[in-house]
């Protein structure tokens, strides 16, 4: 009995658990953009109505499925001034799901002065519910690369 009660205490002790993963039937629309703020973005809506959209959204979904956690990030994270690439799912329930190329903040201490800046993640990915302040830190390399490589522009 005791190495019951040992074992159940130790269940949520684990690493973090992976988010839940839309299907594209769940997705309602999605888009991507990158940039700067409050300039001409580059800008992508994809529409799972439409054939072509809905096998980059199945690519999109089937990335996500297969990649692994790697970490839980809180809302303090390094936010980058320029950029990232940004897509948005915008699910049929109403809910928001961001995912953006992981950037790691690195601090350097020059002085008295602290400086902040951003570190790119390679293969990493951000993931996050737009009504939640939890980042999923995802190891997925396909849709990294997708994101920074652009093929979404064509």
């Amino acid at each position: 009995m005791i190495l019951i009660f040992v074992a159940l205490g130790l269940q949520g002790c684990g690493s973090p658990e992976k988010p839940n993963i839309p299907t594209v039937s769940q997705i309602a629309t999605a888009s991507v953009k990158s940039g700067f703020p409050g300039v001409s973005n580059d800008f992508k809506k994809f529409n799972p109505a439409n054939e072509q959209d809905k096998t980059i959204l199945k690519d999109i979904v089937s990335w996500l499925n297969e990649s692994k956690i790697a970490k839980m990030e809180g809302s303090n994270r390094f936010v980058p001034t320029i950029g990232p690439t940004t897509l948005v799912l915008n699910l049929a329930n109403g809910k928001q799901i961001l995912i953006e190329p992981a950037i790691d903040s690195v601090t350097k201490h020059e002085g008295s002065k602290t400086i902040e800046t951003g570190s790119y993640a390679k293969g990493f990915i951000d993931f996050q519910y737009g009504d939640s302040t939890k980042v999923f830190r995802l190891k997925s390399e396909p849709l990294d690369n997708w994101l920074l490589k652009s093929p979404w522009k064509d």
